[in-house]
């Protein structure tokens, strides 16, 4: 049986299902419960689905985009400029269904660079195995999202238990006689 790192999680098939994975995700690698979808279907968003402080506290949004190929430089400068009206950010982050593209991630991260010497705001990217990492944190969260995959919590053993079983097994059925011959 494959390891939950080893294993391929399906993608969502709905946008609204992968705006909310995503938001879960980045709220527990973040360490951030205060992350949170922006309005509702139909609103103007200016470019932001998600957005609440990050791992540190700093202002920032997510972009979600559920897509087989990843998203264009242009779609991205697109979505940058959409997200200027917003408000105050430190930094938008592009997610994506799509997988790791190391092209795509220099382009943004000259991108990125260019900006914030301009006083903008940063531009990250955030791919399906970025978001399927943050859901792995939690079992009860990614347990949410698939229901299908069930993860048993690690026994613990409880020492006191384990040490009485040892000495019950040492001194067999005379385990009382030990006692009264060592404590009276």
């Amino acid at each position: 049986m494959p390891t939950l790192n080893a294993m391929s999680l399906p993608k969502p098939l709905h946008w609204q299902e992968f705006e909310t994975m995503t938001r879960d995700a980045m709220a527990l690698k973040w360490a951030s419960p205060n992350l949170q979808k922006n309005g509702r279907p139909g609103q103007k968003q200016k470019g932001v689905d998600i957005w609440g402080p990050d791992s540190i506290g700093r202002r920032v949004a997510i972009q979600c985009k559920r897509s087989v190929e990843a998203p264009t430089l242009k779609l991205i400068e697109d979505e940058a400029s959409k997200a200027q009206g917003f408000g105050p950010l430190s930094a938008l982050w592009i997610a994506t269904t799509a997988d790791h593209d190391a092209t795509l991630q220099e382009q943004v991260r000259t991108l990125s660079d260019k900006r914030v010497a301009n006083g903008d705001f940063a531009l990250a990217l955030l791919f399906w195995e970025d978001i399927v990492d943050g859901l792995k944190m939690n079992p009860a969260v990614l347990a949410g999202h698939y229901p299908q995959i069930t993860i048993t919590p690690a026994v613990t053993l409880d020492k006191e238990r384990a040490l009485a079983a040892l000495e019950l097994g040492y001194y067999g059925a005379d385990l009382w006689e030990y006692i009264v011959l060592v404590y009276g």
